[in-house]
């Protein structure tokens, strides 16, 4: 049922989605639809633990039998799952720290899941982008409660952004035709998310602060969009300033995209999590850190 409903929203067949990467945790890169086959192993482990943590306390006669089974972790748990779990002396680690078991053992199961994905990704803007939904937030909009408008996405727009997430072709040329570039729009929506002719990177900056901007006014945050003359003798425009009650602390926020394909980025983007970011942020900090900034503000 679950499968079904999620590919009529996607509008894709349910044997062409790759449900190993929807099944995934939204940290790992997925949709958070968790694999009750693979959950049921950690739990049934959590439970075989605590027990054998336990029943030596009360029947000290099966204390030799659990220490037969603790050396030979794979007739208690099944070697699936010892294989893959980190190599080491599995069971006597676990029964070290009972406490969270199954929730160790499921993050355990998924990371190791996720990085298979990622090794056996087809293509190298594959890997790019199956590490990039792994950084910091990359799933936020998928965690967000729709509490408000600006927490809430469109259909089309939850269509649009899943199919990104995926790798799954979005078909753009139906709904669009062609960018305003006069450039033809490729599958995965790349062009349209990165040509500034066609306004994509402006569309999504401003809805990203227009985002911000809606939090910060429902928690009666005083600020200011685009305050023009903040620096008089600097290109430094902050897309958002937050302005404390007593005026004497003050919160720049400068807003920048960052596509993992983009050509300053990739193929190191394919390398590990974090790549495509992390030269935008530091470009930011750098342009902000020389500036003596007023009223005690920070950036």
């Amino acid at each position: 049922m679950t499968q079904e409903t999620f590919s009529l929203v996607l509008g894709h067949d349910s044997a062409n989605l790759p449900w190993d990467q929807v099944s995934l945790p939204v940290r790992l890169g997925g949709f958070g639809m968790l694999s009750l086959s693979t959950t049921s192993c950690p739990a049934f482990v959590a439970s075989w633990i605590h027990s054998v943590v336990e029943l030596p306390l009360r029947f000290p006669a099966l204390i030799s039998i659990i220490d037969n089974l603790i050396q030979r972790p794979s007739g208690l748990i099944g070697k699936s799952l010892v294989k893959s779990l980190p190599p080491v002396k599995v069971l006597p680690d676990l029964l070290a720290r009972p406490k969270k078991l199954q929730h160790r053992l499921s993050h355990e199961l998924y990371t190791f899941q996720s990085r298979k994905l990622v090794e056996h990704s087809p293509t190298a803007r594959d890997t790019s982008r199956l590490l990039s939904l792994q950084g910091k937030g990359a799933g936020a909009w998928l965690n967000a409660s729709p509490t408000s408008q600006g927490f809430a996405l469109r259909p089309c727009d939850f269509r649009l952004a899943s199919l990104v997430r995926l790798g799954l072709p979005i078909h753009l040329s139906d709904w669009i035709g062609a960018c305003n570039c006069g450039a033809p729009l490729d599958e995965s929506g790349y062009h349209l998310l990165t040509c500034r002719t066609g306004g994509g990177p402006v569309w999504s900056h401003e809805s990203i602060a227009g985002v911000w901007s809606d939090c910060l006014r429902s928690l009666s945050i005083h600020h200011r969009r685009e305050l023009r003359n903040r620096y008089i003798h600097s290109d430094c425009r902050p897309d958002i300033v937050m302005f404390d009650v007593d005026l004497e602390s003050n919160i720049d926020l400068d807003i920048s995209l960052a596509h993992p394909w983009s050509s300053e980025i990739y193929p190191s983007s394919a390398e590990k999590v974090g790549v495509a970011a992390s030269p935008r942020e530091a470009r930011k900090k750098a342009k902000y850190d020389h500036l003596k900034l007023p009223g005690g503000s920070t950036s």
